[in-house]
This record gives structure tokens, sequence and C-alpha cells, in this order.
């Protein structure tokens, strides 16, 4: 798989540059750790990579479905590789409403922690929960550093993040606590 940075466009909303700065800041061209040459990479932004064709079909044939964190684990343990290319770059124009909707911020968190939880036992489940009321704080601290210069509402989308972030959280607690019954994808698709 290669992928790219994503620069992060200046026109977007604050309701979408707050997602695009949460998904994709730390892939921007001067946060992305890049060289001349292409590095390997730990993962790939999810809105600029190309993969091999019969090793995305392998490594998705079991789920039928691509999510990039497991999308990723199951390529290293087929062996592929992750290469991050920096001429392959991309800009992040178009507002994304429904990507950036509270209600799918807190379903993708949900989902996110009963996949981690689903046969854990109740000491991490537990573990989990507790995570789960400092993300707010951390996840939000994180991509505000990462909100680049010349966006047309820089304060608007810290905004943004905190509540985006803060809903993503409310999902993990959801999904901690839930477990294997967070994975329910029927009710977000």
């Amino acid at each position: 798989a290669v992928g790219g940075p994503v620069v992060i466009g200046s026109r977007l909303s604050a309701k979408s540059a707050a997602l695009a700065v949460t998904e994709f800041g730390r892939y921007q061209p001067e946060s992305w750790a890049l060289q001349i040459a292409a590095n390997d990479a730990d993962a790939l932004p999810g809105v600029n990579y190309a993969f091999r064709r019969d090793a995305l079909l392998a490594a998705t044939e079991e789920t039928k479905r691509l999510i990039d964190g497991e999308t990723y684990d199951r390529l290293k343990q087929a062996g592929w590789r992750m290469v991050g290319l920096p001429s392959m770059t991309v800009e992040y124009r178009h507002d994304h409403h429904l990507g950036a909707a509270l209600s799918t911020r807190y379903f993708h968190g949900c989902i996110f922690a009963g996949q981690q939880l689903a046969s854990a036992s109740i000491l991490k489940r537990a573990i989990g929960t507790a995570k789960a009321l400092l993300l707010p704080f951390i996840l939000s601290a994180r991509a505000i550093s990462k909100v680049p210069k010349g966006l047309k509402a820089p304060l608007s989308t810290c905004a943004w993040i905190v509540a985006q972030q803060s809903a993503w959280s409310a999902g993990e607690l959801m999904g901690a606590l839930r477990g294997k019954a967070a994975l329910r994808l029927s009710r977000w698709n």
C-alpha cells in the first residue's frame, strides 16, 4: 500500500475542518515526517492511499469491509509493506457533513472501542471505560495542536474539534461498557 500527505483546505466549514484535522492532521506535509525518498509507514491517511487489488481483496475477504487499522494489520500480517510517498499529496477541500456529524463521531467511537474490547476481561473493559473519560481532553489537545494556519475560522474549528472528540469519547465509553454489543453496524449504517 502507498499513501501520501494530506493538505487541509483553507475553505472548509469549521465543522468539516475539525473532522479533517482530527482524522488527517498528523498527515499534513509539515507534520508527517516525510523525506525525499519513499519511507515505510505505520499507517496511511484514509483519504489518500492506494492498494494492490489482490492484496486489498485478500485483506478484506473475511470482514467485507475496509476499516483502515484492521486492513493495515492484515496487510502487514500477509507480508505487505506500507509506504509513505511525499509526492502523492492531496488536498482535503470538500465539506463532509455526515462524517463531521456528532452522531457519526459517537458511533465511530462506539464501534472502535467495541472492536478493541469485544472479548476483553472485565478488568480491561473497566480500564477502557476509565480511559474514555480522559479522551476528550487528550484527543482535543492533540487535534488542536495540528490546526493549520490559514483556516477561515480557527476558533470555531477548535470548538468543533472539542465537540467531535467529546462525541467520539462518549462512544468509546459506551463501546467499552457494551463490548461486543457495540459492534452492531446495522444501526449505524
